[in-house]
């Protein structure tokens, strides 16, 4: 394999580490915020609310999540495009380069999935995070209204296609970077 090669390979592989490292936060964060939000779950967050004469659990439940929700989406936004920018680079640089290695077929299934979930799961934050201020304030002490339910779903479907990225990606990271480490025995004869 040529040295130039064997870099490309390396770098997709860091640019992927980075986008596992990143998403792995990102979720960590995330479910972070909202055990924060809980007033149940946080004594802080009881007394802050208290502190704001926010008055009824509702209104406290509502208040609460506004600002984890608010927090969420600012790194969402961010997350989306870094996530449309790795998986790209990370094809652009290794996608030729893994040809003829061993496990060179299956290191450009998982470049194309990557890159091809990116662009999909794009769209979808915008979408979220509009949807998601909808809902802000709407109540739900009697259950999930149907706009509420529609934000779930399409949460859900957005999750699902994020771990999958996220699988993917975390896959690749050794396969290319074993590949750059080890040039000769990457490649078949």
């Amino acid at each position: 394999m040529a040295l130039a090669a064997q870099r490309r390979l390396h770098l997709a592989s860091a640019l992927l580490a980075f986008v596992v490292g990143a998403m792995a936060l990102s979720f960590c964060v995330a479910t972070s915020n909202f055990a924060v939000a809980d007033p149940a779950k946080t004594t802080r967050t009881k007394d802050v609310l208290t502190m704001a004469k926010v008055e009824g659990d509702e209104s406290r439940a509502m208040f609460a999540r506004y600002f984890a929700s608010e927090s969420n989406r600012a790194m969402f936004a961010v997350l989306g495009p870094l996530q449309v920018a790795g998986c790209a680079g990370a094809f652009l640089l290794a996608f030729t380069s893994a040809r003829g290695l061993a496990r060179g077929k299956l290191a450009r299934a998982l470049l194309a999935g990557c890159f091809a979930l990116s662009i999909a799961l794009a769209p979808l934050v915008p979408m979220m995070i509009r949807k998601g201020r909808l809902i802000d304030f709407t109540s739900r002490a009697s259950g999930d209204p149907p706009e509420v339910r529609s934000f779930l779903a399409l949460h859900g479907a957005y999750m699902a296609g994020d771990l999958l990225l996220l699988l993917c990606a975390a896959a690749l990271v050794p396969l290319l970077a074993a590949a750059s480490a080890n040039p000769d025995r990457g490649e078949r004869s």
